[in-house]
């Protein structure tokens, strides 16, 4: 054994341990996801640690793994029960520790083994320029690389890190005898997201609309809330509903947080009817042409003209419209988000006159529809003239990561033009169904916020034409 590599174990100063010292507040496996693939990995380190297996049968177990995954928390939870169920301990070395564990100068850390370290994602773990091979990242990285190819399989010290993209990860670890052994993780379906989260509520607490809505509960948590931690939080919030107005609680409630947050706050105090009447108006113009665009399919589950800290109004599209898309964007869905966004303006330019448009209630409208036009035009091969005979291969160049300025120039012309032209058609639309703006409006302004069987109610009443799914 090198002296280098004696210097980086001497440095984490391992020691043989009495018991395992993980916290009993370890989260089940249910929290994960679909990670068999990694459970598998636990059986056989668990084996290599019972059978002491040599150095060759460790080198085919893996013992320095990636998870490949942007939730970086999860990932250290997902570590943290693995080292639960092998009994052994479980090291978190952050990125602020990381320097002082793997440089001879700073101050050590005492490391149990048999052990699992997860290096949390830092600079020190990615590509570095290798031209400066004097700086302190390329010093730790040359230090972790030892560490691992010093395995004791009499005492093993496993180790471990996440990272979003794995080519991410410096390729001096991306080798064979080093973090070579790496794990992906499968997302729960929209049907088992919603499962869950109803678990985390209580069924006892979940009216029909949330029990018998499983699809459209689970796209709501997968779009608003991904992580474990805002769930618990809106779990929370909704169990402390029920509880404080002795009722069951309603998706509406839902969709409610996902667009207010978990915050509780007074209502905010209305300026004049003069000044209701114009935000009802917007949101109106937003959820007729989430109506009438659609053909019915894309029903709003909300629409309110109760301000927030962060807006007058709002309202949100169905979950199981984006469902039924399976995250897919077609050129109609993206034209049809275009539309929906620039609506609520062109509302204010039908009902009070160009002259009389508000330069702030859409302000983030239209930056939400100017910033998809610039990804579509530049990055997903749409043009803005798609639907003329020769448009879909009008726009095949994708932009490099350096346009030029013609480029720049290019794809902002395109824009202006889509959304100007969008703009022209939306007017169309509502001045034709203005009786569908007018009736929402008016049911916003008694209600002050609808949800999609009010709306549903609505449409049957005015007798327009709808289907609930794509």
């Amino acid at each position: 054994m090198s002296s280098e590599i004696n210097s980086v174990k001497k440095n984490l100063s391992i020691v043989k341990p009495e018991q395992n010292n993980l916290a009993d507040n370890v989260p089940p496996w249910s929290n994960f996801g679909h990670i068999d693939v990694l459970k598998k990995w636990m059986e056989e380190v668990k084996n290599a640690i019972s059978s002491n297996i040599d150095i060759h049968g460790w080198d085919l177990v893996g013992h320095a793994i990636t998870i490949v995954d942007s939730d970086h928390d999860r990932c250290k939870q997902i570590l943290r029960r693995v080292a639960f169920d092998l009994k052994i301990e479980f090291r978190i070395i952050s990125a602020n520790e990381i320097s002082d564990a793997f440089l001879e100068d700073k101050n050590s850390l005492k490391i149990i083994c048999p052990t699992l370290i997860y290096l949390q994602p830092n600079k020190f773990l990615e590509n570095i320029d290798y031209e400066n091979s004097g700086n302190d990242a390329s010093k730790i990285q040359d230090k972790i690389c030892n560490l691992i190819k010093s395995f004791d399989p009499l005492c093993p010290v496993l180790l471990s890190t996440s990272i979003e993209d794995f080519s991410g990860l410096s390729k001096s670890f991306r080798q064979a005898g080093l973090f070579d052994r790496r794990f992906s993780i499968v997302e729960y379906t929209v049907e088992e997201l919603g499962s869950r989260f109803i678990k985390l509520i209580g069924q006892h607490l979940c009216a029909d609309s949330i029990i018998n809505g499983l699809v459209k509960v689970g796209k709501l948590v997968e779009m608003n809330f991904s992580n474990d931690r805002r769930q618990g939080l809106i779990a929370l919030r909704l169990k402390r509903i029920a509880n404080q107005e002795k009722r069951k609680v309603e998706f509406a409630d839902l969709v409610h947080l996902a667009m207010v947050g978990s915050a509780e706050a007074d209502t905010y105090p209305v300026a004049s009817d003069e000044y209701l009447h114009r935000v009802a108006i917007h949101e109106a113009g937003h959820a007729s042409i989430s109506i009438i665009d659609s053909k019915g399919a894309n029903i709003p589950e909300y629409s309110s003209i109760i301000e927030s800290e962060n807006f007058r109004g709002v309202v949100a599209d169905s979950y199981e419209y984006h469902h039924a898309r399976n995250n897919d964007t077609t050129y109609i869905n993206f034209r049809h988000s275009v539309r929906v966004a620039l609506a609520g303006r062109v509302a204010e330019h039908l009902i009070y006159g160009a002259s009389n448009v508000s330069t702030m209630s859409a302000s983030a409208d239209l930056k939400d529809a100017s910033e998809l036009c610039n990804k579509m035009f530049a990055y997903r091969g749409i043009s803005d003239n798609m639907e003329s005979s020769n448009g879909a291969s009008e726009r095949l160049k994708i932009t490099s990561d350096n346009p030029s300025q013609s480029e720049l120039s290019q794809i902002e012309n395109m824009v202006t033009n889509f959304l100007s032209k969008q703009y022209k058609i939306v007017y169309t639309l509502l001045d034709e169904n203005v009786y569908i703006l007018n009736s929402i409006k008016n049911k916003l302004l008694s209600n002050k916020l609808l949800d999609q069987s009010d709306l549903l109610n609505l449409i049957h009443s005015l007798k327009i034409e709808s289907k609930e799914s794509v």
